[in-house]
């Protein structure tokens, strides 16, 4: 199987939002920012896609700056206070399809856009690593791919109270965790 990546272009909206709503939150409010984030490709945001031929395999998107799910803005002062005025993005979405899972996909996907991060002269990428009530964190192994990173911790119950956000895994209610960590590059 030979799988092909590229830059995400903003008419791959409408390839990449049944995914990410199916593997990482759906609603108005997500459909909004991801909207948002194809609207500053090139900008402020870029993304990598992976497919076998015209079929989609999986994306990464990041953004530029310091972002978490809601707003939510855990460990920020530690992280600026260890990155100083360096250059920090975002992993804003990630997510491989049911059919090309175990077969690398993530992990190639990460390095790529590492390798796009260290082009454009980034230093650090910031990661919310989703944390399952069974403990499971999907893109943890990718971490480990990175070679220097800081681990600022797990903070339990992350996306309770998260407006619009809803769980693949809990639905509304939601009781995922997220491990905070930043990738040094």
């Amino acid at each position: 199987m030979k799988l092909s990546y590229r830059l995400a272009e903003k008419s791959d909206y409408e390839k990449v939002l049944p995914l990410a709503e199916k593997e990482l939150n759906s609603g108005l409010s997500y459909e909004e920012y991801m909207r948002a984030i194809f609207d500053g490709l090139g900008e402020s945001a870029f993304g990598i896609i992976a497919c076998h031929g015209e079929e989609l395999a999986g994306f990464a998107f990041l953004e530029k700056g310091m972002s978490l799910t809601g707003g939510r803005e855990d460990f920020f002062n530690e992280i600026k206070k260890d990155i100083g005025e360096e250059e920090i993005w975002t992993g804003a979405a990630y997510a491989v399809t049911d059919k090309y899972m175990n077969c690398k996909v993530g992990s190639a996907l990460y390095i790529y856009a590492l390798s796009q991060l260290e082009d454009i002269g980034a230093k650090h990428l910031l990661l919310e690593i989703w944390v399952r009530p069974d403990g499971y964190m999907p893109s943890n192994a990718n971490l480990a791919t990175a070679g220097r990173y800081t681990e600022y911790g797990i903070v339990e119950n992350f996306y309770a109270g998260a407006e619009g956000y809803i769980c693949p895994v809990c639905g509304a209610r939601c009781k995922c965790s997220a491990k905070i960590a930043v990738v040094h590059i």
